[in-house]
Parts: C-alpha cells; sequence; structure tokens
C-alpha cells in the first residue's frame, strides 16, 4: 500500500475520532443504546431512552380511529369480529396508549416487514396468542401485504402463512398449557372439564418444530384455571379443582410454574434453538356482575380512567409475577449460550381497557349464546397496542443486533484494500478505542435494569449489574442472630418475643438471599461510619418504630446511645437517641396516618374507633422537625383498614367504614394515597429539606382462623413457600399505591435534587408468617385475648429491614459526588 493511501487512512480515522467526540453518543430517543432484556427485574420493562418506558402510561384519546375495520380486514375471527355482530358502541376504538415520558410510534406494516424480512415468528400458547394478536398483527399488515396460507395441517389451531415478497413466515401453535396435555372427560371437550397436565414435558406439537424459527411469542393463563391433574415424572403429584380426597390439592399457581418453567427450560436447552424468545405477560379478564359461567359480563365502553377502579385481583397478580420470575430465572439459564428473553408487558395496559372485550358481541343475537366473552379482545381494538409494542421491540432489537462491517471507501472511491499494513491497522483501531472508551464509561447508562432503578414500575434496587436485593427467598441459616433480648435491653415487650416465652426457634434461623448475589451482613460499625455527623428518622406507625429498635439492637454491638427524647418531648411516642461518638442522631416521629388526625367517637379512642383525617393537612408534629434529617424512613399500613372520617379543605368527602348512609362510602386506598400524597408534597416543598426520603414499602399481617379481633392467630413456626403463599387484595392494592405515589414525588424530587428511595421489604415479609410476637408479647398472666400478628418479634426478620438499608445507605455513599465510604 502507498504511502499516500496510509495517509489516508489515517485522516480518515482521525475524523471518525473528531465526529465521536463532538457529536454525543446518545443518539434520539428512539434508539438510544437500548439493552432489550431487563435481566433482574420485577418489571422486566423495554426503555428506549433515558426516562422512556413503553409499557408505564395510560390511554388517551385518539379520534383517528382504528387501523383497519372488518371490512378492509378478512382474517378476523368471528369470535372477535365485534362490529360485524353489532357492537353498538365505538368509543372503544378511539384510545391510544401514551407511555408516561414518550410517545409510542403508530404500527408501520413496511417497517415491521423489512425488520422481519428473511426471518420467522411463531406465536405458541392459548387462543389469546392465536386468534386474537396473530389475528391482530395479520390485520396491521394486510395494508401492505397478503400472506399465502402454507399451514401443514387442516387443523386451525396450527397456522402458517407466508409473505412472499418479504420471505416471512407466520405461524402459531395451539398449546394452552405449553405442557403436554389431556383431555379426560368422556364426553368430550367442555369449558369446565378435568385435564391431566404432564408438567415436566413440553407439548410436543410446538417443541419439536420450534427451533426453525427466529421469534418465539410465548404465552399461557386463563385455561389454568380449570380443574386438573398434576403428573411429573409419570406420576401424580397433586391437582387443582379435582375435587379428589385423595389426592393431594395443590394450587394453580404450582402448575402454571411448572409450566412455564418447563417450556423456557425447554427453549434454553434445545441445541439448534437460536431464537429470540418474548413472553407476552397475563391478559386480564373483566368480568363483572358474576362469574364467566354465571351471568357475568363486560358492558364498559371506554377504559377506566385510573387505578383503583381496576387492578390485578389475588390469582392474576401471582400469575403474572410467576410469569416474571420464571422468565428471569430462564433469562439467566439462556445467557449462557447467548440466547435472548424479552418480556412483552401488557398487563399494566390492558388491565384498564374493560371495554375492549367482545362480551356478547363475538355471535349473532338469535344463536342464544349465554356466556359472554370478556377474556378476548375485539378486532380492531387495544390489542392492536400489543404489536405496536411488537414492532417498537424489534426496532430496538435491530439497532442492537450485531453489525456488518463492510469495506471502507476511500476518498479516491476505491475500497480500502485486505493489504492495509499490520501496523496502520492497529494504530487505527487504538485511536477509536482511545476516543470511544472513555465516552461509553462516562455516559449515563438507559438500560432498563432497576426492577439503575427506583420507581412505581421499578420496584427494586440494583447494585451491580445483575443483583437485585429484594427479590429472593429465605434460605435456612443455623448460626443464629445477631442478638438476643439478653444482650440488647433496649427491645420493648411487646417485641421481646423470647422474654416471653415463645417456645420455638426455628424462625430465628433463616436469612434473605437475593437471588444473584449475597446481602451482607449487617455491620454496626460500617453503618455508623456511614451515618457519622448526620441523623435518620422514622416517621410512621409503630412497625416503623419496630425497625427502629432493630436498628438499636444491632448497633449496640458497638455502642448503646444516649437517650435525649427529655430534650424534645414527654410523649413516649417521640424517641430520639444520640451516638455520641459518631455524631449521629436517631429519631421515630409518631404518625400513623402521615396527616392530621383526631378521635371521633364521643366514646374515647379504642383499638377500633373512629377517626377523622384531613387528608390535604400534614401532621405538623413530624413535618415541623423533619428538615433537620439527612435521612428519613416514611411508612404508614395497618391503621388505614380502621373506620376514618375523610375530609379534604375542610370538607367531609367521604368515610370508610363508617356505616353511615350519608356519606360516600371511599375503599381505604382513597385515604392511604391521599395521605402519602400529602406527606411526599410536604418534603418536596420544605425549602431547607436537603435529605433522602426512603419509602419502606407495606407491612403485612398474617392473621389466620380469624380477624384480628375474632380469635385470628399466627402459629406458624417457619417461612411460607411460594406454593403456600396467598396474596390478599388489601395487600397489592396498599403496595402498589405506595409505589406509585413514590414514583411521583421521585420524578419531582429530582426537579429540585431530592432523592426518594424505596425500600422494598414487601415481599420477602410476605413469606414470613413465623415472625410475629403472636401471643408472646406480652406475660401469659395479663389474659390479653388479641393476637400480634402484625409487628414482628425482636430479633426476627425484621432485622433483615436494616440489612437491606445498610445496603442501600452504601449505594447512596458511592453515588454521591465527592464522599467516599469510611
Amino acid at each position: 500500500m502507498t504511502s499516500t493511501t496510509t495517509i489516508k487512512v489515517l485522516l480518515l480515522a482521525l475524523t471518525i475520532i473528531f465526529l465521536i467526540v463532538v457529536i454525543p453518543l446518545s443518539p434520539v430517543n428512539d434508539s438510544s443504546w437500548p439493552w432489550l432484556y431487563p435481566k433482574d427485574n420485577v418489571d422486566m420493562s423495554i426503555k428506549f431512552g433515558k426516562k422512556c418506558n413503553i409499557f408505564r402510561g395510560r390511554w388517551v384519546p385518539y379520534p383517528g380511529g382504528p387501523y383497519y375495520t372488518n371490512r378492509t380486514c378478512r382474517e378476523i375471527f368471528d369470535q372477535q369480529n365485534c362490529m360485524k355482530f353489532g357492537r353498538p358502541d365505538t368509543e372503544f376504538l378511539k384510545w391510544r396508549w401514551k407511555p408516561d415520558e414518550c410517545e409510542l410510534p403508530l404500527f408501520d406494516a413496511v417497517q415491521f416487514l423489512e425488520h422481519v424480512k428473511g426471518k420467522s415468528m411463531a406465536f405458541i400458547g392459548d387462543s389469546l396468542g392465536r386468534n386474537n394478536q396473530m389475528q391482530s398483527l395479520l390485520c396491521l399488515l394486510a395494508r401492505v401485504s397478503n400472506p399465502t396460507d402454507v399451514s401443514y395441517t387442516r387443523d386451525p389451531r396450527f397456522k402458517r402463512w407466508v409473505y412472499v415478497d418479504y420471505n416471512f413466515t407466520l405461524a402459531s401453535f395451539w398449546s394452552p398449557h405449553l405442557v403436554n396435555a389431556i383431555d379426560t372427560d368422556p364426553n368430550g371437550p367442555t369449558y369446565n372439564r378435568l385435564m391431566n397436565l404432564y408438567l415436566d414435558e413440553p407439548n410436543h406439537e410446538w417443541a419439536s418444530q420450534v427451533e426453525t424459527f427466529n421469534y418465539v411469542i410465548i404465552s399461557a393463563g386463563r385455561w389454568f384455571f380449570g380443574p386438573q391433574m398434576f403428573f411429573e415424572n409419570g406420576h401424580v403429584v397433586g391437582c387443582h379443582a379435582c375435587l379428589k380426597t385423595d389426592v393431594k390439592n395443590l394450587t394453580m399457581i404450582y402448575g402454571y410454574r411448572k409450566a412455564f418453567r418447563t417450556a423456557l427450560g425447554t427453549l434454553v436447552k434445545l441445541k439448534n434453538f437460536k431464537g429470540v424468545t418474548i413472553l407476552r405477560t397475563l391478559s386480564p379478564a373483566h368480568f363483572e356482575n358474576g362469574e364467566w359461567d354465571k351471568g357475568g359480563n363486560c358492558v364498559k365502553t371506554r377504559p377506566v380512567s385510573n387505578s383503583s377502579e381496576m387492578k390485578l385481583d389475588g390469582a392474576d397478580l401471582k400469575l403474572y409475577m410467576t410469569q416474571v420470575e420464571e422468565l428471569r430465572a430462564a433469562e439467566r439459564e439462556g445467557r449462557k449460550r447467548g440466547l435472548k428473553f424479552w418480556m412483552l408487558d401488557t398487563t399494566e395496559a390492558m388491565i384498564a381497557r374493560p371495554d375492549g372485550h367482545p362480551n356478547h358481541y363475538g355471535h349473532w343475537p338469535h344463536e342464544n349464546v349465554t356466556i359472554a366473552d370478556c377474556v378476548h379482545w375485539c378486532l380492531p381494538g387495544p390489542i392492536d397496542t400489543w404489536n405496536e409494542f411488537l414492532l417498537k421491540m424489534l426496532k430496538v432489537y435491530g439497532h442492537t443486533s450485531t453489525m456488518k462491517f463492510h469495506a471502507i471507501v476511500l476518498p479516491s472511491g476505491k475500497n480500502t484494500s485486505p493489504n492495509i499494513p499490520k501496523q496502520v491497522f492497529q494504530l487505527v483501531v487504538t485511536l477509536l478505542l482511545l476516543a470511544i472508551i472513555p465516552l461509553l464509561l462516562n455516559r449515563t447508562s438507559h438500560s432498563p435494569l432497576p426492577f439503575s432503578k427506583i420507581s412505581i414500575h421499578n420496584l427494586s434496587i440494583e447494585f451491580d449489574k445483575t443483583c437485585d436485593i429484594f427479590s429472593g427467598k429465605w434460605v435456612p441459616f443455623p448460626k443464629g442472630l445477631y442478638y438476643t433480648n439478653a444482650t440488647c435491653k433496649l427491645i420493648i415487650d411487646q417485641q421481646n418475643c423470647m422474654k416471653f416465652g415463645r417456645p420455638d426457634t426455628e424462625f430465628l434461623k433463616w436469612r434473605w438471599k437475593p437471588e444473584e448475589c449475597e446481602l451482607p451482613f449487617f455491620d454496626g460499625f460500617q453503618f455508623l461510619e456511614l451515618v457519622r455527623g448526620k441523623s435518620l428518622a422514622f416517621v410512621g406507625d409503630s412497625v416503623g418504630r419496630n425497625q427502629m429498635q432493630s436498628l438499636l439492637c444491632l448497633l449496640a454491638s458497638v455502642v448503646y446511645p444516649e437517650d435525649i427524647s427529655y430534650r424534645y418531648t414527654s410523649d413516649t411516642n417521640f424517641k430520639r437517641w444520640f451516638y455520641a461518638d459518631y455524631s449521629f442522631t436517631l429519631a421515630t416521629l409518631w404518625s400513623p396516618f402521615l396527616v392530621k388526625a383526631s378521635d371521633a367517637d364521643p366514646s374515647g379512642h379504642s383499638y377500633n374507633s373512629i377517626m377523622k383525617l384531613y387528608l390535604d393537612k400534614v401532621d405538623e408534629a413530624w413535618a415541623l422537625e423533619i428538615s433537620k434529617f439527612d435521612y428519613v424512613i416514611i411508612s404508614a399500613g395497618q391503621w388505614f383498614f380502621r373506620p376514618l372520617m375523610l375530609y379534604e379543605k375542610g370538607q367531609l368527602v367521604g368515610c370508610h367504614k363508617c356505616q353511615q348512609q350519608n356519606i360516600t362510602n371511599l375503599t381505604h386506598s382513597y385515604g392511604y394515597r391521599k395521605a402519602f400524597r400529602t406527606a411526599f408534597r410536604t418534603l418536596l416543598s420544605l425549602r431547607d429539606y436537603k435529605g433522602v426520603t426512603f419509602l419502606r414499602t407495606f407491612s403485612p399481617a398474617h392473621f389466620e382462623n380469624g380477624e384480628w379481633n375474632k380469635g385470628g392467630s399466627c402459629a406458624r413456626t417457619r417461612p411460607f413457600t411460594m406454593e403456600e403463599l396467598k396474596v390478599d387484595q388489601y395487600i397489592t392494592d396498599m403496595y402498589f399505591t405506595q409505589v406509585e405515589e413514590q414514583r411521583l414525588a421521585a420524578e419531582e424530587g429530582r426537579k429540585r435534587g431530592l432523592q426518594f428511595r424505596l425500600l422494598n421489604t414487601t415481599g420477602a415479609m410476605l413469606l414470613r408468617p413465623d415472625g410475629h410476637p403472636n401471643h408472646y408479647g406480652h406475660s401469659r398472666h395479663r389474659n390479653l385475648n388479641m393476637a400480634d400478628c402484625v409487628h414482628w418479634c425482636l430479633p426476627g426478620p425484621i432485622d433483615t429491614w436494616n440489612e437491606f438499608l445498610l445496603h442501600m445507605l452504601k449505594r447512596e455513599g458511592q453515588m454521591a459526588p465527592g464522599r467516599k465510604l469510611q
């Protein structure tokens, strides 16, 4: 190669370097260095810019109407052809999904087909994948091209289409359980027949053919609600709703989890499968006024306006979380083989669309079909949004796929020769790397990894690439405790379970184990060094005080504090402790409602007396003091279940459990949301407040065999297994209300440089029914009838909250500019 050519190559390299330095590496929102699969978060969302999560948003009016009609698309099945069968309203077609912090592009059929040119895509699952999403996709693409039906079988449940101009194959595989299933009803298929599920055997119909596909969209849901016999290794291991007394009764979650584990595990293990697996999350049903087979229907004509109107109920939430957990596990295994697993998270969007189902408009009225369809979705309809999501995912994947580097065209018009001297090539590469690497190291990551993270939908915190400390399980830990009631003198009687004779100790021999890392042990010296010269306040009720008592005991192995409460108040609900050697102040500010409250019962205060809450007036007992603190841990919970009169702007707006007919009955979530909103707005508005706010999430109670005041108790001696866990709707209501309000506060706080963090203890504590005092929070001679299944024994699982807290404080230290950990 001539010296002139060498100079040209060097000039080109320098030009590229200049452009890289001058032009930011962060392109426009649509394609800014996305990572398609968030590896370890509950949310598993996809973010396409610094703040955009396409799966979190709301439905907004869109008068432009649908992409197609039943006249322009001939592929719509009758069951979803709502216009054909006379659905009279059309407003449900005039809404569009709007992500919170970006725009979701309209579906572009040409763009979709270009992305999948020469590739293949399969839908595996039940009719929601086959009849619905695939039919929607066929209709959306019909504006550009109609495919050829090349189905391998006459069975309409297994279809294949080829778009000849694009060499793109689209297929559906009917497999509602994903695993092998046999109908046991001798009279043939019925809606509610007993099925045999072979949970460790993938359905051969799809498993034998899936290796040839580039994209696999897998889903399952409603079929798992029916009666099922569960088989593993060829033997019955239990059943769900089988009504057989000689077979172990297992939940449907057991079968659902095992089925997804087998299906996703099959995709990981298939030697020739190189495709991308996309799990489409649970599609909610919206039966009202009865169950599906008892007159239930879905007559709404517009989306619900807020999350309090429609939420996942207990069963649906468990199914959704099971999908997320199993996909996360599969992704970890798939990563070893270079396989990609994405989540098409449609659930939140579809919860808000009770208006999108066929109801009784999937057939002619004279056919006298009595069961409404509130499971599938009208075409056209909100399900078309699923394919807008899908296209966006494919576009981002296209940006992150392996790039092909072609020969460089020199100014002379000739291509570079493979005979470029090695030294020149090395020099060019070195210069490029020297320019690029520092920019990559210094740029802000746009990874969707939070569950980077803390927000309503990012319900966890990552401190390294793969670790989510709040997602894990309890594992045996026989080594015992940080302290006992003998070594810590600061435990109050109500949580001093050992003092009052609790006979079992197994509940003390478990430790929280995050899925992909270790949660460090609590180190009292390290904690005190991190908070040296600072102050920390717990704001809330007695469960917050419970955590403070745990922290006092954990730190007692290093030093005991001085009680300086008397300098401020004689009220024992407000405590202050001072660690003189570290100039650290620890306080608890009693405020069970966070807002102003007063007794409304003329008979005086009692466990269940009615109270007045002024939802837009903060409780000054904490608000006037809080600006002095560097860290604030705020929480509230069980007090919102009592009878409450709710006031705003000085006027009564409703009540909860007040049993007064002339007052609007509001849910506990109404007051709970408003109280947190007022509390967070107060922190945001205080000019002198510069602290970090931690929201400690809802702490579940575990009453069994009765309510708290009707003989309920908590006598278990070990954690729940995941199969034993049952999550009541009120817990999910409280939890998601908190995280929604925390997200809003965090967004506003960023404008002021304030940090709002989520101390997400709920998942771990749901599994610990064994950790409460029960009847061991007082002397047996006191003859108290009510068990305490709300607070936590000290020592006990609540000590884990402070392990979380220490880990988060360490993270704060790492993120704070100019601050070093001691």
